[in-house]
């Protein structure tokens, strides 16, 4: 998950903040949302308003901001294309390895 985002930041396709997430959003340039585990479900709501969008919460707020080079990160935006699409497959696949991993070999 994280190398799909790092590609996306340094291709120029993934934006993290919520100001610069929110200037993507307006702009119609989001494919997919990426928020922190941590990050509070209520913000989430405030950010998208009643945007349907992907949203994706597979690492923390001190995970994101790494691939960001910052503290914290708590929303990050992916422009449409294929790292946007390999996000999601990722992330359906880690879903699946998760609740396989509760309930012994698959």
């Amino acid at each position: 998950m994280k190398d799909f985002l790092g590609f996306a930041r340094r291709g120029g396709e993934a934006v993290a903040g919520r100001e610069a997430v929110l200037e993507w959003l307006r702009a119609g340039r989001v494919a997919l949302v990426v928020q922190a585990s941590d990050g509070s479900p209520a913000e989430r709501e405030r950010l998208l308003g009643r945007r349907e969008l992907p949203v994706l919460a597979p690492l923390s707020g001190e995970a994101l901001g790494a691939v960001f080079g910052r503290d914290r990160v708590v929303h990050v935006a992916v422009a449409p294309g294929k790292l946007a699409q390999g996000l999601l497959v990722e992330a359906e696949r880690l879903a699946g390895f998760e609740m396989d991993a509760g309930h012994g070999p698959a």
